[in-house]
């Protein structure tokens, strides 16, 4: 009879994959919505810091009123188009789940 070996709690953390939590409810971004910096990092689950780089990299544009970062639909739709990436070519492997939880910056490191 074998008998089992126990795995250390670190090892088995990294080995199983992070929960992920419930799915978040999909949105759709209207054209004449406004929102604000705090909604657009909830509903795209970025870090403050992400869309601060995001805005002096000039690809979210922002209307400031009162001290505050307002960003029409339009807007948000238009830094969505500018950041998209394509598959390359040859690629034939369908998406999981696991690759929409990735954040990659889409860069081949050239």
């Amino acid at each position: 009879m074998r008998r089992a070996t126990k795995v250390h709690s670190s090892r088995a953390a990294a080995a199983a994959p992070a929960p992920s939590g419930p799915l978040p409810v999909p949105h759709t971004v209207h054209p004449e919505t406004v929102y604000f910096a705090d909604q657009l990092r909830a509903i795209f689950r970025l870090r403050e810091s992400s869309l601060r780089r995001e805005i002096r990299a000039g690809r979210l544009r922002f209307a400031r009123v009162g001290g505050r970062y307002l960003f029409t639909g339009r807007m948000v739709l238009d830094w969505l188009a500018v950041c998209e990436r394509r598959a390359k070519r040859g690629t034939n492997r369908k998406l999981t789940p696991a690759d929409a939880n990735h954040h990659d910056n889409g860069q081949d490191g050239d």
